[in-house]
């Protein structure tokens, strides 16, 4: 069996999404990933954000928390997720940025801010 590279397998998924056998469940996915792919190759891209909304929640005894909110992002060159951030049955801070990292997870909630001051200011 031959093994495949993941930069074989990103190149696979482009050709496969580019020749339209792909189907998008989500309306806005099939816009946002396909440049996904080429924008994983530098570190330094600009991330820009199409959209970035907050929906609050209370105490939940199905998600076992005590609240939070979950931040719903997407944008050309990025695709699209969640930012789940909630204090647990225990009082502990919990974060699920569905395998973001650092600075992004920081550039979707700076995103967030900046819109809400400009809908004050509007």
């Amino acid at each position: 069996m031959q093994k495949i590279t993941k930069s074989a397998l990103r190149r696979r998924a482009v050709a496969a999404i580019k020749a339209g056998q792909v189907a998008f469940a989500h309306p806005k996915a099939a816009e946002c990933f396909p440049v996904v792919i080429g924008a994983e190759k530098s570190k330094k891209t600009r991330i820009l954000f199409r959209y970035c909304h907050a929906t609050f929640f209370g105490p939940s005894r199905k998600r076992q928390t005590k609240g939070g909110m979950v931040l719903q992002w997407g944008g050309r060159g990025i695709g699209f997720g969640e930012i789940t951030i909630s204090f647990n049955a225990g009082g502990q801070l919990v974060v699920d940025t569905e395998c973001m990292g650092p600075r992004f997870t920081r550039a979707a909630l700076n995103r967030w801010v900046k819109s809400i001051i400009a809908s004050i200011k509007s």
